[in-house]
């Protein structure tokens, strides 16, 4: 038998209310960190590398020449030798401090 079984069968009948309250509150924290997507370091999330340096030019009003020079800047990460991917949220936050 689990844990949590164990402590359910030996939980006074008075104390199941917050027993209950307790598992809805874990619940709830866990259904949360399993729809969040994962974060790294730097606040982006884990797998949002989806923007084409197409993208990021266009968003920034730059040419992708620009965008490839300044890549590392922008937080661009390569994903193989000719293919280098941005993040959506890192972009933002790039616009956001200028």
């Amino acid at each position: 038998m689990s844990d949590l079984a164990m402590l359910a069968e030996g939980t006074a009948p008075e104390d199941i209310p917050d027993l209950l309250g307790e598992i809805e509150r874990a619940k709830a924290i866990l259904w949360s960190r399993l729809l969040t997507p994962p974060v790294n370091g730097n606040g982006t999330s884990v797998g949002d590398f989806n923007l084409t340096p197409d993208d990021v030019a266009t968003r920034l009003g730059q040419t992708k020449r620009w965008v490839y020079r300044h890549g590392e800047d922008l937080g661009g990460k390569r994903l193989g030798h000719r293919t280098l991917r941005f993040s959506e949220a890192g972009i933002r936050a790039y616009l956001a401090s200028r």
